[in-house]
């Protein structure tokens, strides 16, 4: 169903230059749809935390963080954070953000000399954060005990060879009722694979007891295009699978590339849509479906964003589509109704990056 004709364009609060205004991510929140924004490559902090609010049809300044941009929000133990991946602050230490009882914004300056923070968990009862720091010039996961009042080092601990490739240690991921943290995946040929498993894909299993394990997978996700080196990213767990976005970072731009299904690190498959070109974008998990924000280019400065619903992961239905001049990046759902924040990549820099859409439930 086409619903091109029915989008509501809700305009953009966003001031900073034009790339700076792709919406990472959008998460709903107290009944609220909060905006990730910025560019930690070009430092266009300190970013404002706006959210729109459906019952006003306004956007509203909630607080600013200190920090190049906001990539992505997590809701944890029922509060909500921002990892802080670039902190105008000095080294010393890296930052998180959460929202507090009274609905005010603390920020928690506590993450030992973590110049990017670009993922937290909670997970067994412990805040868990995955960092880029110049303690080790590698990545580094740092457990905390008191929801990030203070932080001890986990990986690489004592093992200093328990490198994440890349440099940057960027995600964390439940699968299999375990915890895993993982860098940039360098998905090598087979042939070139030999003797080299270190550069294929390369995690850190944490139990919950202050043990490690590193692993390497050849499997993890087939298929992959082997020019780029990937980034976990949007991930969700789905009827217990790890549903994920490859995504390749070109300078700014994290670009998406495929979508997995993983029942473990050695057995996982690619999903594809019916439009089989359809690139996924962003994920939501309602209920007992899974929604897809998926994007065809069809010409220059011509994009079809189409959503696809499933209760399996194996049969996908579309739910509608929409042409706009640049892609959807991100997407939420509230009460039926769909908001899209729109982005673009390093090849178009669309002045409607920034914009948010509204499709309602009435019209699809």
């Amino acid at each position: 169903m086409d619903v091109t004709s029915n989008v509501q364009i809700l305009g953009s609060p966003l001031t900073k230059s034009t790339f700076a205004k792709n919406i990472w991510d959008m998460q709903v929140f107290n009944g609220h749809i909060y905006l990730g924004h910025g560019d930690f490559n070009t430092s266009s902090g300190p970013i404002p935390v706006i959210y729109f609010d459906p019952a006003t049809s306004k956007f509203v300044t909630h607080f600013t963080v200190d920090e190049e941009e906001i990539n992505v929000f997590r809701v944890l133990n029922g509060k909500l954070f921002i990892p802080g991946i670039d902190a105008r602050d000095d080294w010393n230490f890296g930052n998180i953000y959460a929202i507090g009882s009274n609905n005010s914004w603390i920020k928690y300056r506590t993450v030992p000399q973590a110049v990017h923070v670009f993922d937290i968990a909670y997970y067994h009862g412990k805040l868990y954060a995955v960092t880029g720091t110049t303690r080790t010039c590698w990545g580094e996961v740092l457990v905390s005990e008191d929801m990030g009042v203070s932080w001890q080092s986990q990986v690489p601990g004592n093992a200093s060879s328990w490198l994440f490739t890349g440099n940057w240690g960027i995600s964390l991921f439940e699968l299999g009722g375990k915890l895993y943290a993982g860098g940039r995946m360098l998905f090598l040929s087979p042939a070139e694979l030999a003797g080299n498993s270190g550069n294929y894909a390369r995690f850190v299993e944490i139990d919950g007891d202050n043990t490690q394990i590193q692993l390497y997978s050849k499997y993890f996700a087939p298929g992959i295009d082997l020019r780029y080196g990937y980034y976990l990213k949007k991930n969700i767990v789905f009827h217990n699978q790890l549903v994920f976005i490859c995504q390749n970072r070109i300078a700014s731009n994290w670009k998406p590339n495929s979508m997995y299904a993983a029942i473990s690190l050695d057995k996982s498959r690619k999903i594809i849509f019916p439009e089989i070109s359809a690139v996924p974008a962003d994920i939501l998990n309602r209920d007992s479906s899974i929604y897809v924000l998926t994007f065809i280019k069809t010409a220059s400065k011509n994009y079809t964003n189409i959503i696809y619903k499933s209760s399996d992961l194996e049969n996908w239905n579309e739910v509608f589509r929409f042409n706009t001049d640049t892609f959807a990046r991100s997407f939420e759902e509230l009460n039926g109704d769909f908001y899209f924040g729109l982005g673009c990549d390093t090849d178009y820099v669309s002045p409607n990056t920034g914009n948010i859409l509204k499709v309602a439930q009435r019209v699809y």
